[in-house]
């Protein structure tokens, strides 16, 4: 690989869809000219606990076992020009200067493209279970936005961890099957920012 080259923590990928990289560089044939003085940026990403990579038995025959260890310790001797760095890091020290089109689309979706995301909101009660989503999700940043009591912080955060959890694609992935399960953590979710609402008035 062409050095200095940057290469992103697995904890912070940036997704890019094979067929549609048209700005990132991914696709030799469709990258854009490397600008001077500007090192590469390669990232890593999976499907995580979904994918065989990730989900070995044996840590060696893994991705942190068989790869990423590895790496860390050749870029801990100066044995490579690849320096892990943080996305965000990445971006301050060279802002972006041109934009990228980002298609919509989804792998193994069955006989679907993927591009309508029919798999996760092709019935009226997934897409019921994604508008209820939505809806706490604007109450939640409606209340942290304005600057909750103290005494409200606990019920703030609870009902945020439950929203970033029904986020999961899991939930809606399965056609109706889960969705139950998403409406659990809106439900727990609503009660949490209901509390938060309760805890305001009182100190108005």
């Amino acid at each position: 690989m062409a050095a200095p080259a940057a290469a992103l923590s697995p904890r912070r990928r940036l997704a890019c869809s094979r067929a549609r990289a048209t700005a990132c560089g991914a696709c030799p044939s469709r990258a854009p000219p490397r600008r001077a003085g500007r090192p590469s940026l390669v990232t890593t990403w999976s499907d995580g606990e979904n994918g065989g990579w990730f989900r070995q038995t044996a840590e060696e025959a893994g991705f942190f076992g068989h790869f990423f260890a590895p790496f860390v310790e050749r870029v801990r001797a100066g044995q490579t020009s690849i320096h892990p760095v943080l996305l965000s890091d990445y971006l301050q020290l060279h802002p972006p200067d041109t934009d990228a089109r980002v298609n919509t689309g989804a792998w193994n979706v069955a006989t679907t493209s993927g591009q309508d995301f029919s798999q996760w909101a092709g019935s009226e009660a997934q897409r019921g279970a994604i508008e209820e989503l939505f809806n706490l999700s604007r109450r939640y940043w409606r209340l942290a936005r304005s600057g909750v009591a103290s005494s409200a912080r606990a019920d703030l955060d609870g009902a945020r961890h439950l929203l970033l959890e029904g986020e999961t694609s899991c939930y809606l992935f399965w056609g109706d099957a889960w969705v139950p399960r998403l409406y659990e953590r809106t439900r727990r979710a609503g009660e949490l920012l209901d509390r938060v609402d309760r805890t305001q008035a009182e100190k108005r």
